[in-house]
């Protein structure tokens, strides 16, 4: 089955550094010690269904990747109809493009590739019946992906980016969800032919950053990984 962004296959160009303290832009405030500050560089996105019924799938994925990647409403909530929600992205340059699609209850897929999100702006998506994709693919087997926080800080944001991209991308706790001590979370990840890796980045109360990398192989229906301390990245 085949689950990539098929008009968008590029370049892998991905460097370690892109993901974690390089990936703010020069124009950025890195805060104390040049480390990263991801709570002073991310951009809310408010996405609106106008579809006419509820969006069971939600994607939200850099356009510099092949993958779409996780579903960003998780494994067990909808977007009803006339109704919004907003989540935080993380992109190294003033302005960076984004791919959004939406799958409805009736199985029907909605696109908006290429969407630029820019700094001082709050991004806004709208789903509407023109954004109809009849040729979207939308039966996707999915794997769940369950993340939990290991350390004994608050995680602010935990941002799950394919691996191909140089952007850390959406935020999964969406605008108003906190990933407390010992909490766990869970997502759909549509599954594919070939193993993605996927790099987890976590933001913490103070900023810190926790990072690792997983690789799923899709042979299994499920997958569970932890923020731990050792994860944490040395401040600059």
């Amino acid at each position: 089955m085949r689950t990539r962004k098929a008009r968008f296959v590029k370049a892998l160009v991905v460097t370690f550094l892109a993901l974690t303290v390089g990936a703010c832009s020069s124009s950025q405030d890195t805060g104390s010690g040049g480390q990263m500050r991801v709570s002073q560089q991310v951009n809310k996105v408010i996405i609106q269904n106008q579809v006419g019924a509820a969006i069971r799938f939600l994607f939200f994925s850099p356009s510099d990747s092949n993958h779409w990647g996780a579903d960003i409403l998780g494994s067990t909530r909808t977007l009803p109809h006339g109704s919004e929600i907003g989540f935080y992205a993380h992109y190294p340059d003033r302005c960076n493009s984004f791919d959004f699609m939406a799958i409805d209850e009736n199985g029907r897929a909605y696109t908006d590739v290429r969407r630029e999100i820019c700094d001082g702006t709050q991004g806004s998506v709208v789903f509407s019946p023109g954004n109809l994709a009849p040729d979207a693919q939308t039966n996707f087997r999915y794997v769940q992906l369950e993340i939990t926080n290991s350390t004994a800080f608050q995680m602010v944001y935990v941002f799950v980016s394919p691996a191909d991209s140089r952007m850390l991308g959406c935020d999964m706790l969406d605008q108003s969800t906190i990933l407390g001590p010992g909490n766990s979370f869970t997502l759909l990840v549509p599954a594919e032919q070939q193993p993605v890796q996927y790099d987890i980045i976590g933001a913490d109360q103070d900023d810190d950053l926790y990072y690792f990398r997983i690789e799923l192989d899709f042979s299994q229906e499920r997958y569970s990984y932890a923020i731990e301390p050792g994860h944490l990245r040395p401040r600059n």
